[in-house]
């Protein structure tokens, strides 16, 4: 999953005013409110929106009724209908008493961060597992918050609780009706992943034991972990240069304020990582908030028990390409000292992929003896 879409869609269904409030004195995980404006942007149009607007906002404070206050309120809701917007997405987290107060506010409908997040998974789930883990954390976070998360996507999210046309008991609410079904539905997607779990567990003893251990690749969303995966092996497999033949698995994407229900819900997806024999954390050598991002990954790699001193771990620096010749050998010469120095890599021209084949090898080396070489199973180099 990238998570990033370059352009606009062909033909979106909705229309957004994008909008990241920027906090004065306020540590906000990322330290330059436009790159943040333009993840926000990128994400919105990730997921099929036209953004026709989208512009930071400096807040002195948060106002707990509606972020911005009530000016704020007027002046974005006129934003919204001088560019025909029926949608705001806010680039912060909101109370369920925000967002309705936006929503009354803009006449329109309103996205926080965390539900563009979630809709960002299920737009680019691209299998089945992936699919229910996404609507899983969607709809926790859903439950969590008594209202209705947005979606354009209506015909894949019928029958998921996200209706407003739902069926309930005599007597019920549309309210209590929605509650229901959001449950019914968490406990079915619940039980189907734990079964998942359980096969995917099983899956990986046996290919332990067959002598295939597995590789993780983790990084924050648009650092190049997609393409590296892409460029490293046609599927989930791959073969080193010593003949040894791993497994290679995609962690979640990681991105600021990453709502708690996707990391829980993943599951599946975090075992994989968790449980891999090396864990390759991929970070974008031409991001300017390399540093924010850096941390977000390495918060979410804690929780999974993969610490910094964890041997596990091998640091790989994706674009390389994109820096000038002096300025790669200046990141190179930096490094050259270290032990468990990064490697530079660039998926886009295979640069450095030989090294990082040998530098996986090497640590895998005392994990057990090369498989003997095999002709089927794409090289990783």
């Amino acid at each position: 999953m990238t998570l990033f879409s370059a352009t606009d869609p062909a033909t979106p269904v909705a229309r957004a005013l994008v909008v990241t409030p920027v906090f004065h004195g306020v540590p906000d995980g990322m330290a330059d409110g436009d790159a943040r404006l333009d993840e926000a942007v990128r994400l919105t149009r990730g997921i099929g929106v036209a953004v026709p607007h989208a512009e930071t906002v400096a807040l002195a404070g948060t106002k707990a009724d509606s972020l911005f206050g009530r000016l704020g309120v007027e002046r974005l809701g006129g934003l919204m209908e001088a560019f025909h917007a029926d949608l705001l997405v806010v680039d912060h987290p909101l109370t369920p008493l925000q967002q309705r107060t936006l929503e009354r506010g803009c006449l329109g409908k309103v996205v926080d961060r965390c539900t563009l997040i979630l809709e960002a998974l299920a737009t680019e789930a691209a299998d089945t597992e992936t699919r229910m883990q996404a609507d899983l954390a969607a709809l926790q976070f859903q439950r969590g918050r008594s209202i209705r998360c947005w979606s354009h996507l209506a015909d894949r999210r019928e029958g998921l609780g996200f209706q407003t046309t739902l069926v309930g008991m005599p007597g019920d609410t549309l309210l209590e009706s929605h509650r229901r079904r959001l449950t019914e539905r968490i406990a079915g997607l619940k039980r189907a992943l734990a079964e998942l779990r359980r096969a995917r567990t099983l899956q990986r003893a046996d290919r332990k034991a067959a002598g295939i251990p597995t590789v993780a690749l983790v990084g924050y969303a648009g650092a190049g972990v997609a393409s590296l995966h892409a460029r490293l092996s046609s599927g989930m497999e791959a073969r080193l240069p010593s003949g040894r033949m791993i497994d290679l698995a995609v962690g979640l994407p990681v991105l600021a304020d990453l709502p708690h229900s996707v990391v829980t819900a993943f599951g599946v997806t975090q075992d994989a990582v968790r449980e891999a024999d090396l864990v390759l954390h991929v970070r974008d050598l031409s991001d300017p908030n390399d540093v924010a991002h850096t941390m977000a990954v390495e918060a979410l790699l804690d929780q999974l028990g993969i610490g910094p001193a964890d041997p596990r771990r091998l640091e790989v620096r994706t674009k390389a390409d994109r820096l000038e010749a002096t300025a790669r050998a200046a990141v190179a010469l930096r490094m050259a000292d270290r032990e468990d120095a990064a490697v530079l890599v660039s998926a886009e021209t295979g640069m450095g992929l030989d090294e990082l084949a040998q530098r996986i090898d090497r640590h895998l080396h005392s994990w057990q003896p090369a498989m003997p070489l095999r002709a089927d199973g794409p090289a990783l180099a």
